[in-house]
């Protein structure tokens, strides 16, 4: 669509911000125009390290409120532990049935995904950050994920917990 169109440079630097600094924050290659993004939410989860950040994005472009969130991938000993921590179990049946609603329909009720264990534990940790980052605004009517590595794959799962 056309709002994606109009975000998707956007989003890029929301992805590239999760791996700056927040003492030293460097210039993105992905920089929009200034004040398109509004960050409402920066936190680094204690344990495994993983560093989730939400935005409203700013943009004319946009009838309804836009967010995205954008996670770190793997960037310290605590992450790469995490992604380590390989072993495949059936997924939670909150991602079952997400994923069975936007399924094609030659799936069957049987298929049980097995899931990364560790990356599913730390999907549903920032599902519930993520929910008290939005509590916030009752204004938001679409959310995007975003994320790299590590990242990409709890987006993936967020997305579908979402």
């Amino acid at each position: 669509t056309a709002i994606t169109e109009v975000c998707l440079p956007i989003f890029a630097q929301a992805a590239f911000h999760t791996y700056a600094d927040e003492a030293t924050p460097s210039a993105s290659p992905f920089e929009p125009p200034q004040g398109l993004l509004d960050r409402i939410y920066n936190k680094t989860l204690d344990g495994i390290k993983v560093r989730m950040q939400v935005y409203r994005v700013c943009t004319s472009a946009a009838s309804d409120s836009i967010f995205v969130t954008a996670i770190r991938g793997s960037a310290n000993l605590e992450n790469w532990l995490l992604n380590l921590h390989a072993a495949l179990v059936p997924a939670d049946i909150r991602l079952v049935d997400n994923a069975h609603a936007s399924a094609s329909a030659d799936k069957t009720a049987g298929d049980v995904p097995m899931v990364h264990s560790a990356w599913q534990e730390a999907a549903f940790v920032l599902s519930q950050e993520l929910d008290l980052a939005l509590a916030k605004e009752p204004s938001a009517s679409q959310l995007f994920f975003v994320g790299h590595s590590l990242g990409g794959a709890l987006s993936v799962l967020l997305a579908l917990i979402q």
